[in-house]
């Protein structure tokens, strides 16, 4: 079945799904054609993320200060790095 709630189409969920499964399925459902800026993505929960929203169909920059790191999470369709640091003017 499937509901639409604020112009937003997800699928009706059983009773023993939380909100938070629900809110995640409907963020992740209106990722596709968007572009997303995930920073700290060289590593831990930023990688995750960047991934996570390629995965959905999001085109992502990737952004964090080490650039190795972000140099193989490139290699993955939709994901672009970008090297930054906002303490560091020259870094921009």
């Amino acid at each position: 079945m499937l509901v639409t709630s604020g112009g937003v189409a997800t699928t009706s969920t059983t009773a023993s799904e939380t909100m938070d499964t629900q809110t995640t399925r409907t963020i992740i459902s209106d990722l596709p054609g968007r572009t997303t800026v995930v920073g700290g993505a060289s590593r831990g929960l930023g990688r995750g993320i960047a991934r996570a929203f390629a995965v959905a169909g999001a085109r992502v920059v990737a952004v964090a200060r080490v650039g190795p790191a972000l140099a193989e999470l490139a290699t993955s369709a939709n994901i672009r790095a970008e090297v930054a640091d906002a303490a560091d003017a020259t870094v921009a």
